[in-house]
């Protein structure tokens, strides 16, 4: 499993941390990153009645990494604001550690 993790900005306001882990490495895993989190984000605010964000996100990568071992759980989910696990049909995507969708 490849696992980028991130801290991300919405606009100049606070700082938010992110992780997103996936089965695959690419050259574009950055790119992957920002645009499930801005899918996410889009779903949140939607869900919660907040209009479609028009601000920029900022996202610097803290570090990236691989290993055979997967240690996504119910802790370090609750730990991010943002969490994403993809893994070939499977995409799990949480925010501020509840489960925001499944597919």
């Amino acid at each position: 499993m490849a696992f980028i993790t991130f801290i991300y900005t919405i606009g100049n306001n606070k700082k938010y941390y992110g992780k997103f882990v996936t089965n695959s490495i690419s050259n574009y895993l950055e790119l992957e990153s920002k645009q499930n989190l801005k899918s996410a984000i889009s779903v949140f605010r939607t869900q919660n009645g907040h209009s479609i964000l028009n601000k920029p996100i900022r996202l610097g990568v803290l570090s990236y990494s691989y290993s055979d071992f997967i240690p996504h759980n119910e802790d370090e989910i609750h730990c991010f604001d943002f969490y994403c696990i993809k893994q070939l049909y499977d995409k799990k995507t949480y925010m501020n550690g509840k489960l925001l969708f499944s597919s």
